[in-house]
């Protein structure tokens, strides 16, 4: 079975793998993200979630005793069957995907000769939501494209090249629609109300009995995080990554987000990093006392 890991290079890049039980790196998906996402300058989560999706590929692989760069090597894609039963297994929950597994070994073994001679209820298995289903299948269809297309590179034919474009189309018409929508109609009652905002930064600040951290410094660290992310609407990778000298406590104070990436001096494997592209933010005339004024009494 295929395992996601992480590594740290010397110069600080991070490298996740898949590799087999041996730690050797599994070649086509190696090849697929530094070729197609790496070379293309793909944040690190994002290639990283791109081999969690290709674990779920291999593991439909395994189930059902199936080789597909080899059965791409002959000339064989995907049938219609082939994706809806790809389809079925990514909305799956890998935690539980192991009792489908017993149940495959299962009825391979009883080798029912009728189509009538057995029924039997199946009980519903865990699934995943609809942007990590859509996520996945939109990675299966540009890794088996690519596959596909590496491994037949020699046979040139104009054939070929259909078939596998078909084969892309095809998973993709089986995602599932609307996510998008859903998504954005879902972000409105996902935000807290101002009441839970107001009481839960009174009980956060410094010196607050209700306060659950005794420490001061710790309160004083909570204040600052949680201030920042208060008044500036910054990304927890981004707060995260903040280093001292983003901080300009001049005339006009303010903090730069920027894009710290394979930070050698960064001693975490996984590295917080921003999304976006730098931009600097205004700071509260607080949070600015509090960088500029490091003695400050913490209570009154």
């Amino acid at each position: 079975m295929a395992t996601l890991s992480l590594h740290v290079l010397e110069g600080g890049e991070r490298v996740p793998l898949l590799h087999d039980e041996q730690g050797v790196p599994l070649f086509y998906p190696t090849l697929f993200t530094t070729s197609q996402l790496r070379n293309a300058g793909a944040a690190v989560n994002t290639i990283r979630n791109k081999l969690a999706d290709l674990i779920v590929l291999l593991r439909w692989e395994q189930i059902h005793g199936r080789d597909l760069i080899a059965e791409f090597g002959r000339g064989r894609f995907l049938t219609i069957a082939d994706v809806v039963s790809l389809r079925d297994f990514a909305k799956l929950n890998m935690r539980h995907v192991q009792s489908v597994k017993d149940g495959a070994k299962q009825r391979k073994r009883v080798g029912v000769g009728f189509l009538e001679s057995h029924v039997a209820s199946s009980s519903a298995q865990a699934a995943v939501g609809a942007q990590q289903h859509f996520n996945r299948l939109s990675t299966f269809a540009d890794y088996l494209e690519f596959t596909a297309s590496v491994v037949t590179q020699h046979q040139s034919s104009r054939t070929t090249e259909q078939e596998i474009g078909r084969m892309g189309k095809t998973i993709r018409k089986h995602r599932p629609r609307g996510v998008i929508r859903q998504r954005d109609e879902d972000s409105d009652p996902s935000s807290p109300p101002s009441e839970l905002v107001e009481r839960f930064m009174a009980i956060g600040a410094e010196c607050d009995p209700r306060n659950p951290f005794r420490n001061p410094d710790i309160q004083l660290r909570n204040a600052i995080i949680f201030g920042l992310f208060r008044h500036t609407g910054m990304r927890r990778g981004e707060l995260l990554s903040l280093r001292l000298d983003q901080f300009d406590l001049g005339h006009e104070p303010l903090v730069w987000i920027r894009r710290n990436h394979d930070d050698k001096h960064d001693s975490r494997r996984h590295q917080p990093v921003a999304k976006t592209k730098e931009r600097p933010m205004p700071l509260s005339d607080w949070t600015a006392q509090i960088f500029i004024d490091t003695h400050r009494p913490l209570c009154a």
